[in-house]
Formats: structure tokens, C-alpha cells, sequence
């Protein structure tokens, strides 16, 4: 049983187990993510109007949220999403950087920051296409903030993966 799960924790694990240590890293980046992105749309970043599913998930645990809640224009509401997601994408994305290379590809394609620097860099191309897309249905759509923040993480997910596997890591 050691010697299975050590194979599992190691670079030279078959695909497949491959893939689902990216989503089990994916999915824990996204929670932090997450959970930084809530904690300011929440306190110094407020971006959530009153149709927001993220509200009425706190009712369930009875926390009240109308001084959370903020009349604003979709507009301002788009922009301060935007920059909430983006404190929460430095901070996911250092975590998923170094468990990545401990635990899910093989480091050693290039130096370390050069992988650093690639890493990032695909996952800002991501996230731009995931805020761009996330700005559109705020603004013109008129999307829910969460509504249109889940979207944003899927689209940065599919891009990130692609490009770490074939040109970053070594597969």
C-alpha cells in the first residue's frame, strides 16, 4: 500500500492519475481562490448585489448580509470583481505552482524561474480571458458577480491545464 501511494505521489504517475492530481490541485487553488476572492467582495472590495447566490448561501447559516450588499452599476460592480479575482489568482496561483511541481508534472524543462515566470504567464492569459468573459455577462449580460465567477475559474482551468502539461512541465 506505501509503495502505491508513493507511486501515486510521484512525477511518474500513469495520466489518468495525473489528470485527476491537476483537478485535486485545481480544485484546492479554486478554493482558495475562492475563498480570497468572498473574504473582499465581502469586506474592502464590495461587489455582490442582492440577486447573488454567494448571499443567500450566508442566509442558510443566518449571516445577515445587507451591509455586504452594494447599489452600484453593474460597471463599478464589474471592475471591483475583476480586481477581488485578481488578488485571489496571485495568491491561488503560487499554491498551485509549487504543489504542481512537487506532486502533479515533472519539473526540469526549464529552469526554475522560467517555469515560474511561464507558469504565471499562461495563468494571466487565462485569467484575462476568464475576466474578460466574466466583465460581459456583468456588465451587458447582466450575470450575477458568482454567477459569472464560476465561469471565469472554468475557462482559466481548461487553458492552464492544456499549456502546463505540453509546454511548461515535462508532461
Amino acid at each position: 500500500m506505501k509503495a502505491f501511494v508513493k507511486k501515486i505521489l510521484s512525477h511518474d504517475a500513469p495520466p489518468l492519475i495525473q489528470f485527476i492530481k491537476y483537478g485535486a490541485v485545481g480544485v484546492l487553488s479554486t478554493f482558495i481562490q475562492m475563498a480570497v476572492f468572498y473574504l473582499l467582495a465581502c469586506t474592502v472590495i464590495l461587489c455582490l448585489n442582492s440577486e447573488d447566490a454567494f448571499l443567500k448561501l450566508l442566509s442558510y447559516f443566518n449571516i445577515d448580509s445587507k451591509s455586504i450588499v452594494v447599489n452600484i452599476s453593474d460597471s463599478t460592480r464589474a471592475w471591483r470583481a475583476a480586481f477581488a479575482t485578481g488578488i485571489g489568482f496571485v495568491i491561488a496561483n503560487v499554491f498551485c505552482w509549487i504543489m504542481n511541481r512537487l506532486f502533479v508534472f515533472k519539473p526540469g524543462r526549464h529552469k526554475w524561474y522560467i517555469e515560474f515566470f511561464l507558469f504565471f504567464s499562461t495563468a494571466l492569459i487565462a485569467l484575462f480571458t476568464g475576466i474578460a468573459i466574466q466583465t460581459v455577462l456583468i456588465k451587458f449580460a447582466g450575470w450575477t458577480t458568482s454567477s459569472a465567477f464560476i465561469l471565469e475559474i472554468v475557462s482559466s482551468f481548461a487553458i492552464n491545464y492544456i499549456v502546463r502539461k505540453f509546454f511548461i512541465f515535462k508532461g
